[in-house]
């Protein structure tokens, strides 16, 4: 969803390269930080007599910025210990609708971050075009737009204008996300292009392979729960196609529907499957 746009802030940028490296890489970047500005404090008071005063408050000055860096990283960690428990506390269809449009792209952003995928947010960052999400994986690039409708169908016009946003950025594909459902006319849009429909069940379903088991009971609702099988404590085998670790999966249809099987967590880039040994 377009949002106005904001000024740039470098504590804001900060914070957002820390939510993509670990927690504990703010510790020497603060180091470097506090030692950086007190190295370049002192060469340039060595050039110019006009500096020497700032020189003399070096160690002041480099631990502001090692404090900066501190905070953007402490708070980037608790970002992402509140998507994970976001995440793993979904239970049902319900309460992922009951979910603000914020939680809910945080939602979207942990499920494909789960499934290998380098996941930036826009967060409110400008005119991102109907941009909620950019995914990078193997050098692919996705664009995702996400819409917590709850009640309403989405139709072809927002799909459509997210194909137009798609051709403009020149990306590998797009995905819609949403955790109502599809007219038959958007459905009938994306068939053939490279635009994926993600409705809520299907949602549901990227969740639940990749969720913390002992957080919560298995998600319940519109998704078939899993009951403990043997292939639980298999296990996973390596996938034939790219030799991931593959995830267990139910099928939700076909002649096959309710029998588990393992699928690649790269899905559908990948679409390598085994079957669940018995």
């Amino acid at each position: 969803m377009a949002r106005r746009s904001k000024p740039p802030n470098f504590a804001h940028d900060l914070h957002h390269v820390f939510l993509h490296v670990p927690a504990w890489l703010c510790l020497p970047a603060a180091v470097i930080a506090y030692l950086g500005v007190q190295l370049g404090l002192g060469v340039a008071a060595s050039s110019n007599p006009l500096y020497r005063g700032l020189a003399q408050s070096g160690s002041l000055f480099g631990c502001m910025a090692a404090g900066m860096v501190l905070v953007a990283g402490l708070t980037a960690a608790l970002k992402k210990a509140e998507r994970r428990v976001l995440f793993d506390k979904q239970r049902s269809m319900e309460s992922i609708r009951a979910l603000n449009w914020v939680e809910f792209e945080q939602l979207t952003g942990e499920a494909y971050r789960r499934q290998g995928y380098q996941v930036t947010e826009n967060g409110g960052g400008g005119a991102d075009g109907g941009i909620d999400l950019i995914l990078r994986r193997e050098g692919e690039r996705l664009l995702v737009q996400c819409k917590q409708w709850r009640v309403f169908k989405v139709g072809v016009k927002p799909v459509r204008e997210l194909y137009g946003v798609l051709m403009a950025h020149g990306a590998d594909g797009a995905i819609f996300v949403t955790s109502g459902t599809y007219t038959q006319e958007a459905k009938d849009f994306a068939a053939g292009k490279p635009l994926k429909l993600v409705d809520g069940e299907a949602l549901a379903r990227l969740i639940l392979p990749v969720q913390e088991a002992k957080s919560t009971p298995p998600l319940r609702g519109d998704v078939r729960v899993v009951e403990p099988s043997p292939a639980a404590t298999q296990d996973a085998p390596e996938c034939p196609g790219c030799e991931r670790a593959m995830v267990l999966r139910t099928a939700g249809r076909g002649t096959n529907a309710g029998s588990q099987f393992w699928g690649c967590p790269a899905y559908p880039r990948c679409r390598g499957t085994r079957q669940v040994a018995r």
